[in-house]
């Protein structure tokens, strides 16, 4: 920007230099007055040292990063990725399995209850077996005290002298009827308790046969509740423990991934690094710029001065000259504006180094 204020400054002089010398040009005695402004030669010094610093700032100025942007996984990231895909489909087994049990219970039936009857129970097998040991010996005991009866009936009938007549015949009858009464009631009682105490042991055995029937399908409903919650327990196991690993394998790619964060903050700061370094002589030239733009309008001086009249003066003559190269340094000045920074801004150098070539 200083290159251009000094251009534009040395242009508008010149151009107020041209035209002062056309006024009175062709009078041989005429007096011509001028002004011109004059920079000291400090200030073109710095504007040749800038240059040249610029050249060499130019030169020499590093090309884009080279370096490592971005930080890649560490090796145990890696190892962890790799074991997440190794662990799929590791839950599979347990899963099947529950599904497995749960499936073979859908179609389970309790068993079935068949109540036994009385009625079509045999009860032979409940019958006591010693009955007859009882009673054939007590029939033979009755029996012998029917004849003893009947041994008696016939001494008293002989000695009353009516041995085989009517009465002895009726006295015999009834000792046989009452005799033959007495087994049959005997026998009787003892079979009939024989078949109640058959038939008592046979509705134990149908009670017990029912409650233990009733056990059974009670037992096997209980059986397969409990293998579908042992199913559903291996399931929620197995989800859990998936879980479990899933969580402490985040725990572990967390750790890593603050590691890899902080690989990527250096890899940052060295680039970050290289930048500055890369910048700090474009910054130099900048406020070397921007000091000499903004002192060098303090340099100018105005000076008078009075030359010959004729036109072929030679200071005039010069001057003309002078006008002319300073118009077209202005000229070039406004042409070539990146020369001293892009969009005319103050301390910025050209970054293609062939325009300083």
């Amino acid at each position: 920007m200083s290159g251009i204020i000094a251009a534009a400054g040395i242009t508008a002089a010149a151009g107020l230099a041209g035209s002062m010398m056309s006024k009175g040009g062709g009078g041989g005695g005429s007096q011509t007055q001028y002004q011109q402004t004059q920079m000291p030669g400090g200030i073109q010094q710095r504007e040749s040292d800038n240059w040249d610093l610029a050249v060499q700032a130019a030169n020499q100025l590093k090309g884009p990063y080279g370096g490592q942007r971005v930080a890649g996984m560490t090796p145990e990231q890696q190892a962890l990725i790799q074991q997440l895909y190794g662990n799929v489909g590791s839950t599979n087994a347990g899963f099947g399995q529950a599904q497995g049990a749960t499936s073979g219970l859908l179609g389970y039936n309790p068993t079935m209850v068949n109540p036994q009857t009385l009625a079509g129970t045999d009860l032979n097998p409940y019958m006591n077996p010693y009955t007859k040991n009882v009673i054939d010996p007590t029939m033979s005991l009755m029996d012998q005290s029917r004849r003893q009866a009947l041994t008696q009936i016939g001494d008293q009938a002989a000695q009353s002298r009516s041995f085989g007549g009517s009465r002895q015949g009726i006295a015999e009858g009834v000792t046989n009827a009452q005799s033959e009464l007495q087994k049959g009631q005997f026998a009787g009682n003892l079979m009939s308790q024989n078949f109640l105490q058959g038939q008592t042991a046979a509705t134990g055995d149908i009670t017990r046969n029912l409650t233990g029937q009733l056990a059974n399908q009670s037992a096997g409903l209980q059986g397969a509740q409990f293998r579908g919650q042992m199913a559903q327990q291996l399931g929620n196991l197995t989800g859990q423990g998936q879980n479990s690993w899933l969580t402490g394998m985040q725990a572990a790619m967390g750790g890593q991934g603050m590691l890899q964060q902080q690989n990527q903050a250096q890899l940052d700061a060295e680039r970050q690094l290289y930048e500055e370094q890369r910048q700090q002589p474009l910054d130099v030239l900048k406020i070397r710029q921007n000091a000499l733009a903004q002192g060098m309008p303090a340099y100018g001086q105005m000076s008078s001065m009075t030359g010959p009249g004729p036109s072929s003066n030679p200071l005039l003559t010069g001057l003309g000259s002078a006008s002319t190269a300073l118009g077209m340094m202005g000229t070039m000045g406004r042409m070539f504006p990146n020369m001293w920074g892009s969009s005319n801004t103050a301390g910025s150098v050209p970054t293609d180094r062939g325009a300083w070539a």
